[in-house]
Order: structure tokens, then C-alpha cells, then sequence
């Protein structure tokens, strides 16, 4: 990162330096470099920037915490799920769409349940359907009857299987088909 001025956001993506982007997204002048930065970051997939993302969750502007849930969405991991369901309670609206959609990519079960709060408390129709999908990517079974319900009452045109139980029925590993 130079020492004055502002980074430059397109030539740090240029050489693909994921630290200098990193430290991009403290930078507090300017709120777009941080979204850029945590965009590029993300584009990259270098889980390397997740505790700078997760980071930028608390950022004081709407617009950055969106883009550093949305690269976290296509970075994954473990890590990066309690900070994004906190974000489904404190977000702006923008902040909640991000993160369900981040929460469905990750596909981590622990997002299950607050989702499913998130249902039954969100006002904004876009948000909840955005939860709809997630639950849907996740596949866990305790969705199930929420999902079905939703289905019956909206009719879809598609309804796409997202639970998967395995067999064993070779009996390769034991207890696996109980």
C-alpha cells in the first residue's frame, strides 16, 4: 500500500496482492476503496482476507459490510458463519441480504435455526426470500416442514431436492445406515 494517497485498488488486483487488499479495507477515507477492496478480495478466493472480511462486517458503512459478506460468500469457511449470522440481527436490509445469501453459499448448518427466525421476524420480502433459498441450499431437515409449507402456499413452478441421506449398503462403515 503506498504511503500517500489512497490505494489503488485496480493495481492491487493487477498484482494480486492480497495483503495490500487486505489492508485496503481499513482504509477510512473512502468507503468505496473498502468495498472494492473487499470485492477483489473476494473474486480472488485467497481465505487468507477472511478475518479482514469478517472484519469489515463491523464497518461503518452499509455498502462495505454487503460487499465483505458477499466475498465471504464466495470465500466459505467455517469461520466466517457466527459473524454473518450477527450480522442477520444488526444489519440494514442490504447487510441481511448478503448475509443470508453468503450463509446459504457457505452451506454450514449452523445457520439453520436463526434463518428460520429470520422467516418469521423479517418485514422485507426480498430478505425472507433470500432465507428461502439459503434454507434450500442448506438441505437440512429441520427446514423441511417450513419449506413445504412455504411451497404449498406459493405453488412453485420447480421444486428442487436439496436433502441428501446417505446409504451404506455395502455395510462399509458401521452404523452409517441407522
Amino acid at each position: 500500500m503506498p504511503l500517500f494517497g489512497p490505494p489503488n485498488i485496480e493495481k492491487l488486483k493487477a498484482k494480486r496482492d492480497i495483503p495490500a487488499l487486505i489492508n485496503a479495507l481499513s482504509y477510512k477515507r473512502n468507503e468505496w476503496i473498502r468495498i472494492n477492496a473487499a470485492s477483489a478480495l473476494g473474486d480472488f478466493g485467497d481465505r487468507s482476507a477472511v478475518e479482514g472480511l469478517i472484519a469489515a462486517l463491523g464497518d461503518p458503512w452499509h455498502g462495505v459490510r454487503k460487499a465483505a459478506a458477499q466475498a465471504l460468500g464466495k470465500l466459505g469457511g467455517p469461520r466466517a458463519v457466527v459473524p454473518l449470522i450477527q450480522l442477520l440481527k444488526e444489519g440494514e436490509e442490504d447487510d441481511r441480504e448478503a448475509a443470508v445469501s453468503a450463509l446459504g453459499k457457505i452451506g454450514d448448518r449452523r445457520a439453520v435455526e436463526p434463518l428460520l427466525k429470520l422467516l418469521d421476524e423479517e418485514t422485507k420480502t426480498q430478505v425472507r426470500q433470500y432465507a428461502i433459498v439459503a434454507l434450500g441450499r442448506i438441505g437440512d431437515r429441520r427446514a423441511h416442514p417450513r419449506l413445504a409449507a412455504l411451497s404449498a402456499i406459493v405453488k412453485p413452478v420447480k421444486i428442487q431436492p436439496a436433502i441428501v441421506e446417505f446409504v451404506d449398503i455395502a455395510g462399509l462403515v458401521a452404523g452409517a445406515s441407522k
